[in-house]
């Protein structure tokens, strides 16, 4: 890393410092000011980013074989059985699918993508590798997206479960 680009995560690093210590934890909302920082250096990372990218330095790209294995975007976000799913502040969100590039997170389990078949833009059927609970087994996932992509079907063990994006 050159010496702009350590200066520039020194004052990322510094930044963070001092937005945290300066919140004084009396409430569980962060403040306008606090927004406002974060953006700032939201805005600074991207701009150090394209800064490192200009200079020429490497920026790793995913491989081809690695975006085999992604789900695809179409499909990433989250999801709820019902509206209360959707609900940030809902304590019981057992309904609750996240899908990211790489596999899919339930209420008590998650699975990482280990196959992906593309039957079209809009379904899927995914081998995952499944963690939950203590166990770990691997499940076999269909996943079907309506042509919105509003509304998604999941299917497993024959029976299907039907979501809406949040």
């Amino acid at each position: 890393m050159t010496q702009k680009g350590m200066m520039a995560h020194s004052i990322t690093a510094l930044a963070l410092l001092a937005l945290a210590a300066c919140h004084g934890g009396d409430s569980a909302r962060p403040s306008h000011q606090d927004n406002e920082a974060a953006a700032a250096i939201g805005n600074a990372i991207a701009t150090n980013s394209t800064a490192a990218k200009l200079e020429g330095l490497p920026v790793p790209q995913p491989t081809a074989h690695a975006l085999g294995y992604q789900i695809p975007t179409s499909f990433v976000g989250r999801w709820g059985m019902t509206k209360a799913d959707c609900d940030p502040d809902s304590p019981a969100v057992k309904g609750l699918l996240t899908i990211t590039p790489k596999g899919l997170k339930f209420w008590e389990s998650e699975g990482d993508v280990a196959d992906i078949t593309r039957h079209s833009p809009y379904d899927i059927t995914l081998r995952l590798d499944m963690t939950g609970e203590g166990q770990s087994w691997t499940s076999t996932t269909r996943l079907t997206l309506d042509a919105a992509a509003t509304q998604l079907v999941r299917t497993e063990n024959n029976r299907s479960y039907r979501y809406q994006r949040c």
